[in-house]
């Protein structure tokens, strides 16, 4: 149609010009210019509808919108906090204890609900790199908003388990905000959850089922908890998951006997001094010669495995073993991925050699000074986050941080969702991520 129009027209306009004929178009002429200008009205009704609007366009709308929109901690400069890694002081101190406003963002229709969760254009990179969320959910609706709002992208999908044992009205919030959304979902068997027993495992694995089953066929899987957020963002991410070239990350701990440290050190005796044997030592030894090895529970995984851990012959009745041991959360995983001989995808190689983990940035009771000289606050041996550890999440090379309690200097969590999304709105001005990946390329190179 566009070819017959221009030919048409350029004949009559140069037969005009030379002074041959006058405008009068013939039949099919003026078919044709009634085409064109049918064609521009069509296409100026699809640019208003962004369908041929370009990456540069989205990316600058999505700018201002955030700019405008984005957290921002008015009680307080956050910057004071992000420089303070090592002259943490009382003045300091104090102003951490500063009590920030935190938005709310919730309104009960689903059209303010779509509106709290940013829609931010993903690259052809993204689009093309889905990855799968699973998270952990029993309290704190807020902060679960206020994660998913920094993890969301249209083209990922998240399954969102919330613990049966937490309040109904914290279920009833839940269910109606993921309703909104097409790529978040509730799994259909959720579970009571117990810390320290099989329960916390089989949460994650009905939202592993789930993830594996949905039509989106994302190429990694990410678990999470409410309690977390992001360090990186999701370009980041991406860039990050091709770098691993389909190489889990699931971290050992280094005291576990048998494992990639020594357990008969003095700190890890003043932490474990069996190498945390006594979880499993009771029971019969593990199947297909297993070698257990205490990790965590946060892992990334990459569809290759998690294909292997939901179907393969092996890691289901490894399961029936790793159910009978205590925590078998922090067995599970780490020990598929880290006896080669039992075949799974992307597996750790070589599990005698310290390699740190990408996972998360957590800060284990008596193991952190070489990060952090001290914590105000510990659950279950682990660092409660606040102001004082900005500037290590910050500048770490973990992927999330673990984990943020609600009524524990609220500042720190809010300081860093304000430092996250300057770093999303630095990736649409800029058109490029924020982020040196040299580091990631020497850990994942290829042995």
């Amino acid at each position: 149609m566009l070819r017959c129009l221009f030919y048409r027209l350029r004949g009559a306009f140069a037969m005009r010009s030379a002074g041959i004929i006058r405008m009068n178009y013939s039949g099919k002429q003026a078919l044709c210019l009634y085409l064109l200008v049918a064609l521009a009205i069509y296409l100026r009704f699809l640019r208003g509808l962004h369908i041929f609007t370009s990456y540069e366009e989205l990316y600058r709308t999505a700018a201002r919108k955030l700019e405008e929109e984005a957290p921002k901690v008015s009680e307080l400069d956050c910057r004071i906090f992000m420089n303070a890694k090592n002259s943490w002081n009382k003045t300091l101190d104090g102003l951490s204890k500063t009590q920030v406003k935190e938005k709310i963002v919730y309104k009960g229709s689903c059209e303010f609900t779509q509106s709290t969760l940013w829609q931010v254009p993903a690259s052809r990179l993204e689009q093309n790199f889905p990855i799968a969320y699973s998270v952990m959910v029993y309290r704190d609706f807020d902060r679960f908003v206020r994660l998913l709002r920094a993890i969301y992208r249209h083209q990922n999908v998240y399954c969102i388990h919330v613990d049966q044992n937490s309040d109904k009205e914290f279920q009833s919030q839940v269910t109606h905000f993921v309703g909104c959304f097409s790529n978040v979902f509730q799994p259909s068997d959720p579970v009571h959850v117990q810390w320290g027993l099989s329960s916390v495992l089989e949460a994650e694995l009905v939202c592993m089922r789930a993830l594996w089953n949905h039509p989106i066929r994302w190429k990694a899987l990410i678990n999470l908890t409410g309690q977390e957020f992001p360090l990186k963002t999701n370009l980041e991410l991406v860039n990050i998951l091709q770098v691993m070239a389909g190489q889990n990350d699931v971290w050992i701990d280094p005291c576990t006997y048998d494992g990639p440290g020594d357990y008969q050190d003095e700190l890890c005796q003043s932490i474990t001094p069996e190498g945390f044997r006594d979880r499993w030592k009771k029971i019969e030894a593990p199947p297909f010669k297993v070698t257990p090895y205490k990790g965590q529970v946060h892992v990334v995984l990459f569809r290759a495995a998690v294909d292997f851990i939901l179907h393969s012959f092996v890691s289901r009745v490894f399961l029936e073993w790793v159910n009978k041991t205590n925590i078998p959360d922090e067995l599970y995983f780490s020990s598929l991925n880290s006896n080669p001989h039992v075949g799974i995808p992307g597996g750790n190689k070589n599990p005698m050699a310290l390699k740190p983990s990408i996972s998360r940035f957590k800060l284990w009771w008596n193991r952190h000074k070489h990060i952090v000289k001290s914590c105000d606050n510990y659950v279950r041996n682990i660092c409660q986050l606040t102001p004082r550890e900005l500037s290590a999440m910050t500048t770490s090379k973990q992927l999330f941080a673990n984990k943020f309690k609600v009524d524990l200097k609220p500042a720190g969590y809010s300081c860093l969702e304000e430092w996250f999304y300057q770093r999303v709105l630095m990736e649409l001005k800029t058109n490029r991520i924020q982020l040196d990946l040299t580091y990631y390329r020497k850990l994942f190179a290829q042995e």
